[in-house]
C-alpha cells in the first residue's frame, strides 16, 4: 500500500465515524508473550440498528454506552500454547495431541486458539496469568471483557455490520464460508486456524469475527438492552448462561455480526468456545466489576470424573415416575414451547454438578432426548459399523436399554456427519422418530415395533439439506407433519 493511499484510507475510515479513542500507550507484550492493544475510553453505540438486516430482538434496541476507563485487550485469542504455560492442561479438539489432530496433521497448533475452553477455566485463567510474579510486579490485572468492551473493541470505531463493513468474505474471516454475508460464497474451512491469519480492525485486533466464539464477563439475560445503564454495564447481576460474541469457525457469516449475542453454560465444554484477555492496572479495578469479577466460582474441577451412585441407591421407573411432574415426549417438551410443570427445584445447584445416579454411553448425533412414562428415547449414530443409524429406549431410572432399531443411512458427505438432528415424538404408545438423511419411522413404544416406515428421499423426493433433516415430528390429531423439503 502506498503512503498516498494510506491516507485516503485514513480519511475515509475518520469519515465514516467519529473517532472513538485518542492518544493511548502503545501495545503492551507480557510476560508470556501475549500482546495486548489499547482500547480508550469512549462512547459508542451499542447494539443493531435498523439497518442492520437479521439482528435479533436482544440485539435492539441500539443504545449509548459510554465506556469511562481505557483498557488493554489482547490482539489475539489465547493461544493453545499460552493456555496450556499457564493451565498446564489442554482440552483443545484441534490440537496436535487432541481428538480432531487428523484435522490438523502437520501444522503447529501451538498459535492456534485454545478451544473447548469452559467459562470458569477462562476466569481461572485470567486469575492465574494475574498472580504471576512478574505481572504483579508489573501491576496487570487479567480478567474477561466485559459485553460492552467487547462490542466496542471490536467495532474499532465502526458502526457497520462488521468491523470490515457490512459485508463478510471468508477471505476476511474463519467462518463458514458458505454462508457468506452480501459477499461471495467462499471456503468452509472446517476448523479454526492460527491466529491473526486475517486481517486486524482499525485497533489492530485479529479475529473479532469467527475463528472462536469468545467468553464475555456478562451473564447473559434476552432483554438486558431494555433496561441496560448507559455507563461502564457489566451485565444482569445473576442468569444461567454467560454472554458469548464473535461466531467461530463453523458459524454463518450472519453470526459474526458485531452486535451478535449468544449465550453458553459457564460448565459447558464446547469445540468452538475460546476468548480473549483485558488487561488493566491493578490499582484502577472498580470496586463494582472486582466484586463482580471475585464473586465468580471457579472450584468445578474439569477433570474430575463424576462419581454413579451404587445399585441400591438408584430409584425404579415406578418410584422415579411417582416422583410426579410432566413428560418431556417431544422436543422443546410437551407444549413445544420448553416449559415443564413439576416439583421445584432447587434455585442453585451444586458448581460440581449434581449426583450421577447412571450412565450409558450411546452413539454420536446431535438428538434430543424425549422422556414418557419411565422410558428416554433418542437417536444416535454408532462408531461402527459404518452408515449406521439407530433409536433405542433406555429405561429413566437405571439406563438399561430396553430396545434398539438400527437402520441404514449413509450420510454421503453430510456436514457435520456425527449422527441425527432430530428428536424423538412419543404420543401415546407410539414414537416417531426421523433420521439425518429422511428415514422415517413409527415404532411400539414398549417393544420398539416397527409399525410402519417412509423414506423420504426416495419415497416424497425430498432432497437431503446440508445439515440433513433437523426438524422433529409434530404429531397434530391423526397428522405426522415432518418438515420433508420435497418437490411437488
Amino acid at each position: 500500500m502506498t503512503r498516498s493511499s494510506t491516507v485516503v484510507l485514513a480519511l475515509a475510515l475518520l469519515m465514516a465515524s467519529p473517532p472513538v479513542h485518542a492518544e493511548s500507550p502503545k501495545v503492551v507484550t507480557n510476560s508470556i508473550g501475549m500482546k495486548l492493544a489499547p482500547i480508550a475510553a469512549a462512547e459508542f453505540l451499542m447494539g443493531a440498528g435498523k439497518s442492520i438486516r437479521d439482528a435479533g430482538a436482544d440485539e435492539q434496541p441500539a443504545h449509548r454506552v459510554r465506556i469511562t476507563r481505557p483498557f488493554h485487550i489482547g490482539v489475539y485469542e489465547v493461544t493453545q500454547g499460552e493456555f496450556v504455560r499457564i493451565m498446564k492442561f489442554s482440552h483443545s479438539f484441534f490440537a496436535n495431541d487432541g481428538p480432531g489432530k487428523s484435522l490438523v496433521k502437520g501444522l503447529d497448533t501451538k498459535t492456534f486458539p485454545a478451544e473447548q475452553v469452559r467459562f470458569v477455566d477462562a476466569v481461572e485463567f485470567c486469575r492465574k496469568l494475574s498472580a504471576l510474579p512478574t505481572e504483579k510486579l508489573a501491576g496487570r490485572f487479567y480478567r474477561l471483557p466485559t459485553e460492552a468492551e467487547w462490542e466496542l473493541a471490536c467495532r474499532g470505531g465502526t458502526d457497520t455490520a462488521f468491523h470490515f463493513g457490512n459485508s463478510l468474505s471468508s477471505k476476511q474471516a474463519n467462518f463458514n464460508g458458505k454462508y457468506p454475508y452480501r459477499a461471495l460464497t467462499g471456503t468452509f474451512r472446517a476448523r479454526t486456524t492460527k491466529v491473526g491469519q486475517f486481517p486486524a480492525n482499525a485497533f489492530g485486533l485479529h479475529d473479532m469475527h469467527g475463528n472462536v466464539w469468545e467468553w464475555c464477563l456478562d451473564w447473559y439475560n434476552v432483554d438486558y438492552y431494555d433496561r441496560t445503564v448507559a455507563k461502564d454495564p457489566l451485565g444482569p447481576k445473576t442468569a444461567t448462561s454467560r454472554v458469548i460474541r464473535g461466531g467461530g469457525w463453523y458459524s454463518d457469516a450472519r453470526d459474526c455480526r458485531s452486535s451478535f449475542r449468544y449465550a453458553e453454560h459457564p460448565l459447558g465444554t464446547y469445540y468452538v468456545m475460546g476468548f480473549r484477555v483485558v488487561m488493566t492496572p491493578t490499582k484502577d479495578v472498580p470496586a463494582a466489576l472486582r466484586q463482580r469479577w471475585d464473586s465468580i466460582d471457579t472450584s468445578a474441577d474439569p477433570v474430575a470424573p463424576m462419581t454413579a451412585a451404587s445399585a441400591k441407591d438408584q430409584p425404579t421407573r415406578k418410584q422415579l415416575v411417582a416422583v410426579g411432574g410432566e413428560d418431556w415426549p417431544r422436543w422443546r417438551g410437551i407444549r413445544g414451547n420448553g416449559t415443564w410443570r413439576g416439583p421445584s427445584f432447587p434455585a442453585r445447584w451444586p458448581v460440581g454438578g449434581l449426583r450421577t445416579l447412571w450412565r450409558q454411553p450411546i452413539g454420536g448425533g446431535y438428538s434430543g432426548i424425549a422422556a414418557s412414562a419411565g422410558r428416554i428415547y433418542t437417536l444416535t449414530k454408532p462408531k461402527k459399523p459404518a452408515d449406521i443409524e439407530e433409536v433405542i429406549c433406555l429405561d429413566a431410572a437405571s439406563g438399561k436399554q430396553l430396545w434398539v432399531h438400527r437402520y441404514t443411512a449413509a450420510y454421503n458427505g453430510l456436514s457435520y456427519g456425527n449422527g441425527p438432528r432430530t428428536t424423538p415424538t412419543v404420543v401415546g404408545d407410539r414414537v416417531y422418530a426421523l433420521g439425518a438423511v429422511g428415514h422415517l419411522f413409527c415404532f411400539n413404544a414398549d417393544s420398539g415395533e416397527v409399525i410402519w416406515s417412509r423414506d423420504l428421499v426416495k419415497q416424497e423426493k425430498a432432497e437431503v439439506p446440508l445439515w440433513g433433516f433437523s426438524a422433529s415430528p409434530v404429531i397434530v390429531d391423526n397428522l405426522v407433519i415432518v418438515h420433508a423439503g420435497g418437490k411437488p
